[in-house]
């Protein structure tokens, strides 16, 4: 059986249960609530006193999903009270603080504000973002005092999977947890700045040569939609969803079978002002299916599928290494962006020069993450121009 989880009119949430419902239909919600993206800039006040949980959330005025069935498997409650205010500093630093007198933390994910328990969940999740040193602040030196003053099991010279790459003079991307990152960002603000690219400007910021199957969808997949389904059979939601991004969506139905997914799953999810492509994730993460492009349509299937169906794209680099660097933006690249993912390791992804150029062979989620990691690279090496 399939446990329910979490769901109120503010926050970000998603029901699923064992048996057949009839589909609701879609309620039109005016966005009222900012995006992760926009919020993060805005100064942030709060005083909480022993408020449940899930009443602070609301309060924050902020897209925000609470992952209940982490939570629950960490013995972890939405109506737990918390008590903490804001001071001065970066918003998610402060709900950050006050979350973690709850062994909980937030990070953006998908474009919400995504709480879930700081560890040992998050602890296994890598991602990558950029850092650029601060003036007088030496790379290696900084390496060193990273990989022995942090969590230093964690990284791949002391057994785990965290990574540090130097990319040019005082540039360095950083493959860790969450959890770690926000460590790191504590401890040393007085070394490093965390750099990022405006999440509106990545597609932009990544030219490519030659056909991008990632173009045909890419606008619609990021159009805002606001939804409001309950216990809606997952094979009635897909085409509703398609239809409100004005996307053909179809489901694996074949593959789905063959992984014991029941394609009539009712599914429960309200969500405002979202992209397509974000409500898509948030919903389909506790079925164990995944989307991906399939010619001119978006897949819903199983995550193996996904994984295994691979689009070639050639991205333009000419402005961020020349000759002998480009082994050295390779090694990076992969050893920061899904590094189980490649050949090299046993995966499927592939990379190889081109003319000005890498043509990469790889799943959609990885080629998303590929673009966010090039145009967070030209903001850390182009601050004044990339940031504009």
């Amino acid at each position: 059986m399939v446990r329910s989880t979490f769901l109120s009119a503010v926050l970000v949430g998603i029901w699923l249960v064992s048996t057949a419902a009839l589909a609701q239909p879609a309620k039109p919600m005016a966005p009222k609530l900012v995006l992760a993206a926009e919020w993060l800039g805005k100064p942030l006040t709060f005083s909480f006193d022993k408020i449940p949980l899930k009443e602070a959330i609301k309060k924050l005025n902020v897209q925000c999903f609470l992952d209940v069935k982490a939570m629950e498997e960490e013995a972890l409650n939405v109506d737990t009270p918390i008590s903490g205010k804001s001071e001065a500093g970066p918003a998610l630093e402060n709900l950050n603080a006050v979350l973690q007198t709850v062994k909980l933390s937030a990070e953006v994910r998908h474009d919400v504000i995504y709480i879930a328990p700081a560890e040992p969940s998050q602890s296994a999740k890598l991602v990558c973002r950029f850092y650029r040193l601060k003036p007088m602040v030496a790379i290696d030196d900084m390496i060193k005092q990273l990989t022995t003053q942090t969590a230093i099991n964690s990284w791949d010279t002391g057994g785990g999977r965290g990574h540090i790459a130097g990319l040019r003079t005082g540039v360095m991307a950083i493959s860790q947890s969450p959890y770690i990152h926000r460590d790191i960002e504590k401890k040393f603000d007085k070394q490093l700045l965390r750099v990022r690219a405006p999440a509106d400007r990545i597609t932009a910021m990544v030219p490519t040569k030659g056909m991008n199957p990632l173009a045909k969808l890419r606008e619609r997949l990021r159009r805002p939609i606001s939804v409001d389904f309950r216990k809606t059979p997952l094979n009635e939601l897909v085409p509703a969803l398609g239809n409100q991004g004005k996307v053909t969506m179809v489901l694996d139905e074949k593959a789905l079978e063959a992984a014991s997914i029941n394609v009539r799953t009712p599914v429960t999810v309200q969500l405002e002002g979202v992209p397509l492509e974000s409500v898509l994730a948030l919903t389909l993460q506790y079925l164990g299916t995944s989307w991906t492009i399939d010619g001119d349509q978006v897949l819903l299937t199983t995550r193996p599928v996904t994984e295994r169906r691979l689009i070639e794209v050639t991205y333009d680099v000419r402005d961020l290494t020349t000759g002998k660097d480009l082994d050295s933006l390779i090694d990076a690249l992969t050893r920061t962006v899904q590094p189980d993912s490649w050949t090299d390791v046993g995966g499927v992804g592939k990379i190889a020069v081109a003319e000005g150029g890498l043509t990469i062979t790889q799943s959609v989620h990885t080629h998303y993450a590929i673009e966010t990691w090039l145009a967070d690279l030209r903001t850390a090496l182009k601050p004044a121009a990339a940031e504009k």
